[in-house]
């Protein structure tokens, strides 16, 4: 049965279609954060609208060059600003400039000689069908294998639709070995064609959307990160990147009421680095910087996984120490005072030494996390007042 579709009809919607598509892709890229190569798709998007309002033209008595070589080109055009967007988007470092004109150059040449020496539709829509199946499978390949962690959907989502699209183009390519009278005939009234085009259009459509998704879900991936690290900033110590007072006494008054409910032991370090003034009178700022950096890593370096080591300002230091008794929090205690008396810095050839006092205190029954440290503290000023350099058990 010989079915006659009116392909101008079918061509001028879609590039209705298109252009609509490509406004709100531009739209988006100028109001709404986007991300590297998005500003490349949405012009393939602009491309592929001019390129069907040519095809729609070329019955309208346009010239050869303007209705058959154009369109082709841009379709090529399409094909590698769409690639080369998707590369910067998934964080390639930059676009090859060289593909933006050596493919559409040689598509001139091409499409030029299949027009104006030997017009030959079937070669032209061979090479242009040949070409954008390459691009598909490869856009494949990069959405398949690019995406790692959370919200692969969008992406898996994008592979299919890009190996839809060539499947349905290598489909297309078979097609044109049959007998050229009747290929040709197809392709331009044919029911074939049609579905062809309406294919195309339907990967325009969900490409776009998916494009849309992706760069929706990095931007809420971004916003996520970035409050996560504010919390993190909030709760951090910016010079040793302990946890800070606040966030220490947070995670003490959880501990407490862990170690009340099960009646585990629960005890408290607070620690100053002795003399530390006079580091700071004597060697700079920057070198007292570094001593409560190197402070705090000595201590990490002694402290079990769920200790907890806190800077509670200035040259002020607290471990918080589950499961431990006030015996094991002293022997721990020493451990620490050891591991930083051990430090020895150079300061233009002259010594710079620490020591470190400490104050113990255990979980009693009526403890608050205050309480806890007060008492720790207050041991603490004990072991300063005997000499420093000493652990102290309130």
């Amino acid at each position: 049965m010989d079915l006659h579709v009116d392909i101008k009809t079918l061509l001028l919607a879609i590039t209705v279609v298109d252009f609509f598509l490509a406004a709100a892709m531009i739209m988006f890229w100028k109001v709404r954060k986007t991300y590297p190569g998005f500003g490349l798709c949405a012009a393939s998007a602009l491309t592929i609208a001019v390129t069907y309002l040519l095809f729609t033209i070329r019955g309208l008595g346009a010239p050869p060059t303007l209705g058959v070589v154009l369109p082709n080109v841009l379709v090529v055009l399409t094909s590698v600003l769409r690639l080369e967007g998707t590369k910067l988007f998934l964080g390639w470092s930059s676009v090859k400039r060289l593909n933006l004109w050596l493919w559409p150059v040689l598509a001139v040449a091409y499409f030029c000689f299949f027009t104006h020496v030997q017009n030959d539709i079937l070669a032209r829509t061979a090479g242009s069908n040949i070409f954008m199946i390459c691009i598909a499978l490869r856009l494949t390949w990069l959405m398949a294998t690019k995406p790692s962690g959370q919200g692969k959907g969008p992406y898996y989502l994008a592979a299919l639709v890009f190996l839809a699209l060539a499947l349905m183009l290598i489909i297309r390519l078979s097609y044109m070995f049959m007998d050229r009278q009747v290929a040709q005939q197809q392709f331009i009234m044919g029911v074939f064609n049609a579905i062809v085009l309406i294919v195309a259009v339907l990967v325009e459509l969900s490409w776009a959307w998916i494009f849309l998704v992706m760069n929706s879900q990095r931007l809420e991936q971004e916003i996520t990160s970035a409050q996560e690290k504010l919390i993190l900033l909030a709760a951090s110590d910016p010079l040793t990147g302990l946890v800070n007072r606040r966030r220490f006494l947070e995670m003490g008054q959880a501990e407490l009421e862990r170690s009340l409910r099960y009646g585990r032991p629960l005890a408290v370090l607070v620690m100053d680095v002795d003399h530390f003034k006079r580091v700071n009178d004597s060697f700079g700022h920057a070198t007292g910087d570094l001593v409560l950096r190197q402070t705090a890593q000595a201590c990490l370096a002694v402290l079990r996984e769920p200790d907890v080591l806190g800077r509670l300002g200035g040259d002020e230091f607290a471990a918080l120490l589950p499961e431990t008794t006030l015996e094991g929090a002293l022997a721990l205690a020493e451990r620490l005072r050891q591991a930083v008396g051990g430090l020895r810095l150079d300061y233009r050839g002259q010594a710079v030494r620490t020591s470190l006092s400490i104050g113990v205190a255990a979980m009693k029954p009526d403890d608050t996390p205050h309480g806890l440290i007060e008492r720790a503290d207050a041991a603490l000023y004990k072991a300063k007042h005997q000499g420093r350099d000493q652990v102290q058990a309130a």
